[in-house]
């Protein structure tokens, strides 16, 4: 019979798997800014003037679609952004830790990377320290952490400075409950006070903090009072009456009439929120869900999804097979176990949390710390192998089997290969973006009109990215799609061209469909800029197949260049004669993954 680990080999084996867990994330600091870290860059270092951004809530993009708005000149929402599109989300919590980033490291980007890393060592010893309060088995804690620690899901959380919030809410949800546990055990105020302090500031983190609330009233559920002692129904009363309950219910109404009351949240069919779309939100809620366990508890690679539109249904169906599968096999092993229940009801709270937002594995972070806490019960509770094997019960042992492989085993080497793609995307997107042909104009500032790029994360940063990375606050760049499509491009006057799209639809391409609050509009529907208005010229269910660009000058204006992607490179391109049309070839992506 194997031994309980003593408390101090135990200490010791949870130091070294957070350890391990940070050193899994190490390559990160070779990232360096990509994609959104270059509007945080440029809102901190003062180069938007008159722009709404705030350095205390980077994540506020006010913006309104119409020549004169900072941010919206800028080119971080481009010309077919819908009139009444919105994407404002409070999160100073994460904002006021990058800023204090910039003023102690400025532009120096390993030094965001050390600071998101020491978060991360942060959240793994809270998590470690719930797993023990809640009663978890020595051995099944250091199975948990061990999940938790080595679990790729964490890479963009770490690694990507702007997606810090999700990695933040995770460890104030962590420090949530552990305050309601504490204020159980004591019965002291101060510990629930503590308590609504740390949900406020995963709020505050990030939206999908919210989640904290349903977790607590889990927690209240299955720990509010001995086990076993009362039915199910006299639960739910008592839970009813929780004092505590009550005051995080009372602080979440606060927080979200403050938060709709502010002109907070989305009208973006990317993402979905329950009051303004709510069908298209419960779409999004089944397809999130299943995803999520999928990937927590078989590894797959959910950000798939974003690349091929197929590989959605083939993940949706093999979780129909897999997860009631994983279940069964799960809920007969632990059965009885109230800390089980919490871990599955944070995972599922926790994953619902996330249904206004895009599907991808980064999403994943705080229902890991259910998952990964109900997988750790499970494997201290399977028997030695000969004995399981002389009981018949090989479900298990293939269960145990699997999870280890793909969530410690297979973890790591991904944990590896997602840096390394992410490094190498961001940093091909960046280099791009600074090397491009635009020049300078000493005589008056350039309009810079980009026809493709192979990179849609790539077009979409290229103002931002260009503006920080060269000091320029004067050329202005206007992406005129977010794609590699091939386009016919005719010259109708002197100042007036078209475009018609040889592939998809403009609008439809995912990362486009961002700015987009509605379906496509009709054709005849126009879009102003401060270079140019585009009139929708033929439209589809999907997006705009033709679209006319009259601009405020000519286009041989000096001041005017146009940018087209070829010999590796963001080329300047000379637009056609009056009454002439040209092609434009599709821009073939770098990789197989590139979005």
């Amino acid at each position: 019979m194997t031994t309980t680990p003593s408390r101090r080999r135990t200490t010791l084996l949870a130091a070294l798997l957070i350890a391990a867990g940070v050193a899994n994330n190490l390559p990160s600091l070779r990232w360096g800014f990509i994609w959104d870290d270059f509007i945080h860059q440029a809102v901190l270092r003062g180069d938007l003037p008159g722009a709404s951004l705030p350095r205390w809530n980077l994540y506020d993009f006010a913006i309104t679609p119409h020549p004169g708005d900072a941010t919206f000149d800028a080119g971080i929402a481009p010309w077919w952004t819908d009139p009444d599109f919105k994407a404002r989300f409070f999160r100073p919590v994460t904002s006021l830790t990058i800023w204090l980033d910039y003023v102690i490291y400025h532009d120096w980007a390993p030094g965001y990377h050390v600071t998101s890393l020491a978060l991360f060592g942060v959240f793994l010893v809270l998590a470690w320290k719930l797993y023990g309060a809640l009663g978890a088995p020595p051995r099944a804690a250091l199975w948990a952490l061990a999940f938790l620690a080595l679990d790729d899901v964490h890479c963009m959380p770490v690694g990507w400075i702007a997606n810090r919030n999700t990695l933040l809410a995770a460890l104030f949800v962590i420090a949530t409950v552990l305050c309601v546990h504490r204020q159980r055990e004591s019965g002291r105020t101060r510990w629930l006070l503590a308590g609504l302090a740390c949900f406020l500031l995963a709020c505050g983190s990030k939206e999908s903090g919210v989640a904290a609330l349903p977790i607590v009233a889990a927690y209240i559920l299955f720990f509010g009072w001995p086990a076993g002692a009362e039915t199910l129904r006299a639960r739910l009363r008592r839970l009813a009456g929780s004092r505590v309950l009550w005051s995080f219910g009372l602080v979440a109404g606060a927080y979200l009439t403050l938060y709709i009351a502010g002109g907070y949240g989305s009208r973006s069919v990317t993402y979905p929120v329950p009051w303004h779309d709510p069908v298209r939100f419960l779409s999004r809620l089944a397809c999130v869900v299943p995803a999520g366990l999928m990937h927590l508890t078989y590894a797959t690679v959910t950000d798939f999804m974003a690349v091929n539109t197929r590989w959605a249904w083939r993940l949706l169906a093999g979780s129909a097979i897999l997860l009631p599968a994983a279940g069964f096999v799960l809920a007969r092993g632990l059965r009885g176990s109230r800390v089980a229940g919490l871990a599955v009801a944070w995972a599922l709270f926790a994953l619902l949390a996330e249904g206004g937002g895009d599907i991808s594995d980064r999403l994943w972070m705080n229902a890991a710390i259910g998952t990964a806490l109900l997988f750790g019960l499970f494997l201290d509770r399977l028997a030695p192998l000969r004995q399981r094997l002389t009981l018949g019960r090989a479900a298990a042992l293939t269960m145990g089997g699997v999870l280890i492989l793909t969530g410690i085993v297979a973890a790591v080497p991904m944990t590896m290969i997602r840096s390394h793609l992410c490094a190498s995307l961001g940093g091909t997107d960046r280099a791009n973006n600074l090397t491009a042909d635009i020049g300078t104009n000493p005589a008056q500032p350039l309009d810079v009109f980009v026809l493709n790029s192979p990179s849609s994360m790539g077009a979409m940063s290229l103002s931002l990215t260009w503006r920080v990375g060269h000091d320029d606050l004067y050329t202005r760049i206007f992406p005129l799609q977010l794609g590699r499509r091939p386009l016919t491009w005719t010259r109708d006057d002197e100042r007036t061209m078209t475009l018609t799209s040889g592939t998809i639809p403009f609008r439809a391409n995912p990362f486009e469909r961002v700015f987009c609050a509605h379906e496509a509009p009709p054709a005849g529907t126009t879009f102003t800029t401060a270079a140019f208005t585009a009139t929708v010229v033929a439209s589809e269910p999907g997006g705009f197949r033709t679209v006319r660009f009259q601009f405020r000058k000519s286009l041989d204006d000096a001041s005017c260049r146009f940018l087209a992607w070829r010999d590796g490179r963001l080329c300047r391109t000379a637009p056609p004669p009056v009454g002439d049309t040209v092609q434009v070839p599709e821009v073939p992506p770098p990789t197989p993954y590139t979005p």
